[in-house]
């Protein structure tokens, strides 16, 4: 069975898409909606198939802990809270099992300017059809 990581701060939000996805698909989904979370997840034995990534996240959610995990131009690059799903972005890529996962970020922010043909973006709210589309696609391989 595929599995996703899904980083959603509003787990309200992200219960939706999260029980669409398992309903229509043979994908597992791991929700995480904190920083602590997320790196737990990408650093235990799990292996993602693919991530659902979030932009934005309030700096409330951040531990000391979590901060230890960024170096200083990722911290810089958080902004308040605006880059979030872009800086674990950064991290996920720089993991050697990560480098060619598929991502689709699924957020109310701007579209982030990447050139990678793994990446897919979606504005929020949106109908989870597209998505689970997306999903399929990237992961038909």
């Amino acid at each position: 069975m595929k599995k996703i990581l899904y980083f959603e701060d509003e787990k309200w939000y992200a219960d939706h898409l999260v029980y669409e996805i398992e309903n229509q698909t043979q994908f597992q989904v791991t929700l995480v909606t904190t920083p602590s979370d997320f790196f737990k997840e990408i650093k235990n034995d799990n292996q993602y198939d693919l991530f659902i990534l979030d932009i934005m996240a309030p700096m409330i959610l951040f531990k000391e802990d979590d901060l230890n995990n960024l170096n200083d131009a990722q911290q810089r690059r958080l902004n308040d809270g605006l880059n979030v799903g872009t800086v674990f972005y950064e991290i996920i890529r720089s993991m050697n099992e990560y480098k060619e996962t598929p991502v689709i970020f699924y957020t109310s922010k701007s579209k982030p300017q990447m050139q990678d043909n793994r990446v897919k973006y979606f504005s929020k709210p949106i109908d989870p059809n597209p998505i689970i589309n997306a999903i399929n696609e990237l992961l038909k391989h």
